[in-house]
């Protein structure tokens, strides 16, 4: 965000404005006035310059003294990008969310905007839509490219006045938007809003670390989307920035088959477990039309989820596991929980393989097939396209066997857990995906990822493997309610 300051910039403002009329009018009046002595003081921010998307003439900060001054406390926006802007404009140095204030622009198209902000601030809003005049010659002059502007025909009689505004006959019209805002003290109802842009989502991924490690599944799940984001995924808040809960689940046009879980699937952390249910039961949050699938590090959420599929008319399957978090990422986001008496001998590395026998590889989508095979929640068509998906987006690792095909593997979900990992039959009790998951672990440690993943709580197996190669168990668990409509 910039403050344009120099009346040259101011200029260069104005002039620019005149290219997006009639848009951008109720802007690049103010503008023009402050280019005239700036009688009431305002200053004008871009979000960049000069290329600016956005628009924002507000007062100085000396002359908003009275929080209740919603007359004072007025801003008059312009933007290029509506569907973009709500990062920008929630920003505490662009708008004072705390004051009764007024936002005013000649774009309809800003109102879902300026609601969701509204929501997300805790603020009720009422806008009003009025009509919006221009004197014909104006019109000439600035907008000479609009038929009505060339086309008008003056008439003979006295000017009338319409809802205060001189007109003659033949004025074009366009809409002006203003919306008052207040502050709420009474209860908002239940809502969750989408964080857009990338440092409302940085923000969210630094307040989960505190949270951590009951938010792990849902921390991860934003760590990668902060990394690309590569299943397009969304977070939602019931208020921000002071959230309770967090639901990261995908784009509606990516969850267009009812029956696919493995894509249905969302990510939830809640402060309040006990009170997150009227939020969850929202179908802009949850499809429950749809069969999905629910995960979480917190296990305290199961009765929330069990007494909302009981009123969708849901049958709900919870799988628990153990929950393990690698040592250093254990030491770098979660440290309190090392306990140097009790930690796990020797180095933490596997036992050497055959490295002349088995080669060091990664998967590619003709794998999915194998991976699905032997995978405990697959099997399917959809599982198996999931895993396509998990190979494609993240990195995999796996050992090629004499005939050059995979004997050992393991993957990446779409929140950034090692799963899905596998031998073949003949090829176990050799270590291999000891060593597997170790140069996995090595590598993502590289690219600065947390690393962590589950086990059954029967599979004595894989926890002694995860105790050697020095991976934590957390104190909570990790879950999985698979939901499917009755």
């Amino acid at each position: 965000m910039f403050q344009l300051q120099d009346p040259q910039l101011l200029q260069m403002l104005e002039k620019s404005l005149r290219k997006f009329l009639p848009e951008s009018l109720k802007v690049y009046g103010t503008v023009f006035h402050m280019n005239q002595g700036n009688m009431f003081k305002l200053k004008a921010l871009v979000d960049k310059w000069p290329d600016f998307n956005t628009v924002v003439v507000r007062p100085q900060e000396q002359e908003m003294t009275d929080d209740f001054d919603h007359y004072t406390n007025t801003y008059q926006i312009y933007s290029k990008d509506p569907k973009n802007c709500q990062e920008f404009l929630g920003t505490s140095d662009v708008i004072n969310w705390k004051q009764h204030l007024q936002i005013q622009s000649s774009q309809s198209s800003l109102d879902e905007k300026i609601h969701s902000l509204a929501a997300i601030k805790q603020v009720k809003v009422k806008q009003s839509q009025c009509i919006l005049y221009m004197m014909p010659k104006t019109a000439r002059r600035l907008l000479p490219s609009l038929p009505e502007a060339n086309n008008f025909t003056p008439k003979t009689g006295k000017p009338k006045f319409i809802m205060g505004t001189l007109q003659k006959p033949g004025s074009f019209i366009r809409e002006l938007n203003t919306t008052q805002l207040m502050t709420v003290k009474d209860k908002v109802p239940a809502k969750m809003f989408q964080l857009q842009g990338p440092q409302l989502l940085q923000m969210l991924e630094k307040s989960l670390r505190k949270f951590l490690p009951e938010a792990l599944k849902v921390y991860g799940t934003v760590f990668h989307m902060n990394q690309g984001n590569p299943f397009k995924l969304k977070a939602l808040v019931d208020k921000w920035p002071d959230f309770n809960t967090v639901v990261v689940r995908p784009q509606e046009q990516e969850m267009v088959d009812n029956w696919d879980h493995y894509t249905n699937t969302y990510q939830i952390y809640s402060k309040d477990p006990k009170n997150c249910q009227e939020l969850l039961g929202s179908p802009e949050v949850i499809n429950w039309k749809q069969h999905l699938q629910i995960q979480s590090s917190q296990s305290n959420l199961n009765e929330v989820i069990q007494n909302l599929a009981a009123s969708k008319s849901f049958k709900v399957k919870h799988t628990e596991r153990f929950l393990y978090a690698e040592l250093d990422t254990v030491k770098k986001l979660i440290p309190s929980l090392l306990d140097v008496n009790n930690l796990p001998p020797g180095d933490g590395k596997p036992k050497a393989i055959n490295q002349e026998m088995f080669k060091l590889s990664s998967l590619d989508v003709t794998h999915a097939a194998l991976v699905n095979k032997f995978w405990h929640f697959g099997g399917n068509e959809k599982s198996q396209r999931f895993i396509e998906r998990c190979i494609q987006k993240f990195p995999t690792f796996c050992l090629l066997g004499p005939e050059g095909n995979p004997v050992c593997w393991d993957l990446m979900d779409q929140t950034g857990e090692i799963r899905m990992a596998g031998t073949l039959p003949e090829y176990r009790k050799q270590g291999l995906i000891s060593y597997v998951i170790y140069i996995q672990t090595q590598a993502l440690k590289n690219l600065g990822f947390p690393i962590y993943s589950h086990t059954d709580k029967n599979n004595k197996i894989m926890q002694k493997m995860s105790y050697n190669l020095h991976h934590i168990r957390m104190p909570c668990t990790w879950n999985q309610w698979y939901c499917v409509p009755l």
